[in-house]
């Protein structure tokens, strides 16, 4: 397992956010990161976490708190990305410590999360590290 140093995410982080996040397919522009990146950090809902290893980003999470009228006061992790190339290594592992910790300090009950169904090796990770399938659902949505 490697030893990577985790810290809240920062807009130099920029680059290497977008750059990771394209590993996992999804098309975002930098600026567009960036601008997300400054309006969470200033909301305390959310955090995003990254981990270094020798001063390289290497992988990211996002969390959130989700409240709603019908559920306990939950976090939900709204995204999770390691470098491919250090996959299997505890950089995962260690990003979803750091979610969870976040989690319990807000005073959250419990953390969830969404993963798409094509993510068979994602689905393994949460599994090994004791996250449960709890339903399945479809997912709608409307653009503007």
């Amino acid at each position: 397992m490697l030893r990577a140093i985790v810290r809240e995410a920062n807009i130099l982080d920029t680059p290497l956010i977008t750059e990771l996040s394209e590993q996992l397919g999804y098309r975002v522009l930098q600026d567009d990161i960036k601008t997300r990146l400054e309006n969470l950090s200033q909301d305390n809902c959310h955090v995003i976490y990254v981990a270094e290893v020798n001063n390289i980003i290497v992988g990211w999470v996002h969390v959130s708190i989700y409240k709603t009228l019908l559920s306990e006061k939950t976090a939900t992790i709204l995204g999770l990305v390691v470098d491919q190339t250090f996959s299997r290594q505890g950089i995962g592992s260690a990003l979803v410590r750091y979610a969870e910790e976040w989690a319990k300090n807000c005073k959250c009950q419990r953390i969830m999360l969404k993963s798409n169904m094509i993510r068979k090796d994602a689905h393994s990770f949460y599994k090994e590290i004791e996250y449960e399938i709890v339903k399945s659902q479809y997912v709608f949505a409307k653009r503007f």
